[in-house]
Formats: C-alpha cells, sequence, structure tokens
C-alpha cells in the first residue's frame, strides 16, 4: 500500500472514530431539572452519567431540550449526596483539602463549555462555615444565582486534590431545581443549605453579593440559633451609604423596608451559635390577612416607599403578634380609620354613638390611637344593625380585623364578637421624638389590653394611687375629654402615662409640663397642689409620679423585659 493511500485510510479511521464519539448515545438522566412553576424537564447525558454519581476525574454534561433563561430572582439548586470511604471518616487524620474539587458550569451551548460566563464550586464539606460534617454520609443543597444567564446544559467536573492519589468521596447528584433567589446558609445538622457569597472570619458571617446576581430586592433577613448567648448584633452596609447596626436580646425577622435598599455587605457576629442566616429579596403579601411582623424599632424607620398602601401599613408586633401597629401617612388619613372609633369609645359625652363625620370634623381626636378587641366588636356591631354609613377607610380596617381574628363574625349577620388582640396607630405627620413617645405610649395600651395580670397590677396602682395624684389626673383626663367615670380607661391611661418616657422623665412631665397646661384652665386650679414658685415646678406631683413610673417600669421589665421608655428590643445605630 503506497504512502498516499496509508494516508487517506488514517484519516477515515481518525474521522470515523471521531464521529462515533460525538454520536455517542445521550440518555434520559435519573433526575430532572424542575423549574420555577414546579414542572420537570427530562436532562440528557452520555450513558455514564446518567446515575448522576461522580468519583474522582467525573465530568458529565447533562442538557435540557432547549435554552432557559428564568429571570435575575432565581437560584439554580443542585442536591448532592456525599459519601467518604473510610479514609475519610470525621475523626483522626481527616483533611478537607483531600475531598478534591467539584464544580458546575452553567452552559449556553451543551458542546462549548468555553460559553459558560462562570464556574462555580460546590462545598464537599461543612468547614467553610465553621460546621462540622454529621457523618460518612450527608446532603448539601446548593443554590446558585442565576442572574440573567441563559443556559441550556450544566457541566459537572470532579476532580482530585493536587497531593493526593484519589479523592475519599464520592458524589451523587439528586436533584436540580429553579427556587426563588436566596443568599446564606440554613444547617441542620444533617443537611447544609448554602449559596455562595457567604463566608466566616474569626468574628463573623458576613453576605456580600455582587451587583449583578443581587435580583430586584428589597430584602428581608431571617436568623435563628439554638439559644442566644450574647447580643444578636447585625450591621449592614457601610458607613456612610445607609448602613447600620441593629442590637438585640432576641431574634427578630428583619423584613424588607427596615433594611437598606441595598444592604449589602450583611454581618452577623459570632457571639451565637447560629444555625440559619438568610437574605432574601421579599415580595410582600397583600393584605388584609398579612401585616408585617416587625420589632416596634424597626416600624419607626421602615421605608414608607415600601408600603403596600400609600396612606398607611399595617404591622404585627413581632413579640406579640395579636397586636396590630397601623402606621398612617397623615392625621387626616388616621382619623379616617379611627377618629369615630374614639368618640365612640372614649370621649365623654360621644360614647357608644356613632357620631356623623359632619358632626365631629370641627373636633379633635387623637394623634394616636389604642383599641381593644371587644370594643371594636361593639363598634362595628352598632354600624351594622343601625347601617351606620361607615367611610371606605373603615370598611377595611373591619376586613382586617376580621382577618387576624381580632374581631369574628356573630351569630347573625348583623353582629361581631371580641376575637383576641388589640390595634394601635400612630402617623407619620408626627415629629420624630412625638413618634417614638407615642409608639411607648401605645404599645403598651396594646399589652394592656391582652394581659389580664397587667391589667391587675395597673388596677391595684390606680386603687392606691395617692388622692392628691389621683386628684390632679382626673382633673387632666377630663379636661382632655377622657370619660373619668371610665375606672378601666383611667387605670389604663395612668399605666401609659407613666410608662411613655423613661422614670428619669417622670419628674419634669408630671411635675412642670402636665400641670402647666392644666393650670391655663381656671376650673381645674383647685386641682393642682401647690406650685413651687423658685422652681416653677410643682415637687409633690413630680415624687408621686416618679415613684408610680418606676413600679410600672420595674413590673414591665420583670415581665418582658421592656421599661418606662422602651417598648423595643432592637438597638439602632447608623454608620
Amino acid at each position: 500500500m503506497d504512502k498516499g493511500l496509508r494516508s487517506c485510510l488514517f484519516l477515515f479511521v481518525f474521522y470515523w472514530l471521531v464521529f462515533l464519539s460525538g454520536c455517542a448515545k445521550a440518555e434520559s438522566a435519573d433526575i430532572q431539572f424542575v423549574d420555577q412553576d414546579g414542572r420537570g424537564h427530562t436532562l440528557y447525558t452520555t450513558p455514564n452519567g446518567k446515575s448522576g454519581l461522580l468519583r474522582t476525574g467525573s465530568s458529565f454534561v447533562f442538557r435540557l431540550d432547549s435554552p432557559f433563561k428564568p429571570g435575575p430572582d432565581y437560584s439554580l439548586t443542585l442536591s448532592y449526596t456525599v459519601s467518604w470511604d473510610g479514609k475519610g471518616a470525621p475523626g483522626a487524620g481527616f483533611e478537607e483539602a483531600s475531598a478534591g474539587t467539584l464544580v458546575v458550569k452553567l452552559l449556553r451551548d451543551p458542546k462549548k463549555s468555553e460559553g459558560s460566563q462562570v464556574a462555580w464550586q460546590l462545598p464537599l464539606t461543612y468547614s467553610f462555615l465553621g460546621f462540622e460534617k454529621p457523618g460518612v454520609s450527608y446532603k448539601v443543597y446548593y443554590s446558585i444565582p442565576i442572574g440573567m444567564q441563559e443556559f441550556s446544559a450544566l457541566l459537572m467536573d470532579f476532580k482530585k486534590a493536587s497531593n493526593t492519589a484519589s479523592s475519599p468521596v464520592s458524589v451523587k447528584l439528586e436533584d436540580i431545581r429553579l427556587e426563588p433567589l436566596w443568599f446564606g446558609f440554613f444547617f441542620n445538622e444533617k443537611d447544609l443549605s448554602c449559596t455562595p457569597f457567604v463566608a466566616r472570619s474569626a468574628d463573623s458571617f458576613t453576605i456580600d453579593v455582587p451587583e449583578q446576581y443581587r435580583g430586584s430586592g428589597p430584602y428581608t433577613i431571617e436568623f435563628s440559633a439554638a439559644e442566644l448567648n450574647g447580643p444578636l448584633v447585625l450591621r449592614t452596609g457601610s458607613k456612610g451609604a445607609g448602613g447600620y447596626i441593629l442590637t438585640a436580646s432576641s431574634l427578630h425577622p428583619l423584613i424588607a423596608g427596615a433594611l437598606p435598599a441595598q444592604p449589602f455587605p450583611v454581618s452577623l457576629s459570632l457571639q451565637n451559635s447560629y444555625n440559619k442566616f438568610i437574605l432574601r429579596p421579599y415580595a410582600l403579601p397583600p393584605l388584609p390577612a398579612n401585616p408585617i411582623p416587625a420589632d416596634p424599632a424597626l416600624i419607626l424607620d421602615y421605608q414608607q416607599a415600601l408600603w403596600r398602601n400609600p396612606e398607611y401599613e399595617v404591622f404585627q408586633w413581632d413579640r406579640f403578634p395579636e397586636i396590630l401597629i397601623f402606621d398612617t401617612k397623615s392625621y387626616e388619613v388616621q382619623d379616617r380609620l379611627f377618629k369615630r372609633l374614639a368618640f365612640y369609645v372614649e370621649k365623654a359625652g360621644y360614647r357608644g354613638r356613632l357620631a356623623s363625620d359632619e358632626e365631629i370634623a370641627p373636633l379633635h381626636g387623637w394623634n394616636a390611637h389604642d383599641y381593644r378587641s371587644s370594643d371594636l366588636a361593639e363598634f362595628f356591631t352598632t354600624a351594622e344593625k343601625t347601617r351606620f354609613p361607615l367611610n371606605k377607610e373603615e370598611r377595611e380596617l373591619k376586613d382586617i380585623l376580621l382577618a387576624q381574628g381580632i374581631i369574628q363574625y356573630g351569630s347573625d349577620e348583623k353582629s361581631y364578637t371580641a376575637g383576641k388582640g388589640a390595634i394601635i396607630s400612630i402617623s407619620r405627620e408626627s415629629e420624630s421624638y412625638l413618634r417614638r413617645l407615642f409608639m411607648v405610649h401605645e404599645a403598651f395600651h396594646g399589652l394592656f389590653f391582652i394581659d389580664p395580670e397587667f391589667q391587675a397590677f395597673a388596677l391595684d396602682r390606680w386603687t392606691h394611687l395617692d388622692p392628691v395624684a389621683k386628684k390632679f389626673l382626673i382633673a387632666y383626663f377630663k379636661n382632655r375629654g377622657y370619660d373619668t367615670a371610665d375606672s378601666y380607661l383611667m387605670k389604663n391611661e395612668l399605666m401609659a402615662y407613666c410608662l411613655q418616657q423613661n422614670v428619669a422623665g417622670a419628674a419634669l412631665y408630671f411635675g412642670k409640663t402636665l400641670p402647666e397646661r392644666l393650670s391655663a384652665f381656671p376650673q381645674h386650679l383647685k386641682n393642682i397642689p401647690e406650685k413651687d414658685e423658685k422652681s416653677g415646678t410643682w415637687p409633690v406631683l413630680a415624687n408621686l409620679f416618679t415613684s408610680e413610673a418606676r413600679s410600672f417600669s420595674d413590673y414591665v421589665k420583670k415581665r418582658w423585659g421592656l421599661e418606662a421608655g422602651r417598648v423595643w428590643d432592637i438597638k439602632k445605630e447608623f454608620l
């Protein structure tokens, strides 16, 4: 055979082998790709990748029928089981470096691995987050942010460690699915769910996500720990960019609107052994059935632009979820929700009667509100039975109360009964210092409404209140328009007025501010004790009410860890 013929035969055999290798039959894999709607899609792979079992040197491509581009608010979650042989079992001599390297690439074209925008290294142990692997076999759920990437295949590549003859690890791919975007980790002592861009340092966990992978936001944070051994300290953002430090003595949901628009980086201090630290874009559920859980401190600074209703937002005190907290755009909006209710429940001369808008229009309601379930049920029952024309906001309020079980349908279609809980309200029209004071005042009312023991304590303080202090306070409340014949109302307001500022501030408030206001009305001068002209104060009132404030503060501190002037557990410091 001459040289030219041999060359042609060689080339024919070479290209035939290449053709055969390229035509190796792709089989459907034992796993499916599940999209964001829960639909399963067949994955195709070469025969040796059918089972999804990877050992050192394995490299499989899993292909979809057509390209897929889910959008920026999704993660691709790969679940896989890591199994160690005897050499890799926990104990002496175990080294993470011996596990090898598992990499996944998202491919636009399954024939071109260079079509991937980025390669993601999947964890084979838990040590990068400081957790111990729970045994010789365990599961990992790793969620990769998609960004705007389009893909039609995944390349899985498993390499041994460079300093070992082979890896003591095998990996079994179990599942591939699209899920809503999230970042962080969740460790349940058996399995680990985690994402890129989360790391552990000597003193904190940090999540810092590049802009192209962040999704659309806003964000919410979830964390959990078996117990808190020290304060929770969370740092968001950076100095000068809206970042702040949150310190709390217990765990709270940090909801969208309470965080900066772009909170990254987010760091959680390691005083406690956290098993969950998750940051995710959060689509707020609609009203009326979904108040937003939050600590009162976060409600004060919540981003108003994220309110679901531009007129008001409805929150739920996270520690006491039966208490709803309304924050309104203005006093006008707050009046449309609660003014008629205020006159019906608390105003002398109007109690038990539904006043028309025209009648109460020139009169002042309140700048903040609080109502118990029984009064709310009575108000809406009266309106229903008399066919009183409630306004749009009052009808919305009724729907929210029914959805939360604060009021319930009665035995007939025209009656309501008390459920469980209470509502309070503040307004954005109030100045910042007043919003804080009103939040404290009204939140303690909320606790009073839901707690019989607190009511009993307040009754005891009101019953044994010094006659001079009681005479003054009844006169002040009567001047404010309260129905002072209602002892329930009186003990409730005594409590809230004593607790709305810290104990140190009670002397000025009761010993100067309130008696000065009341002294402007000559008919009430007989109800005010003697003034110290030199200091311009009423020392008797200052001393009596400071003692009351201290008694109430001691009670709520022992009972709930709160104190006069503070109903929040979170301390917020801006960077």
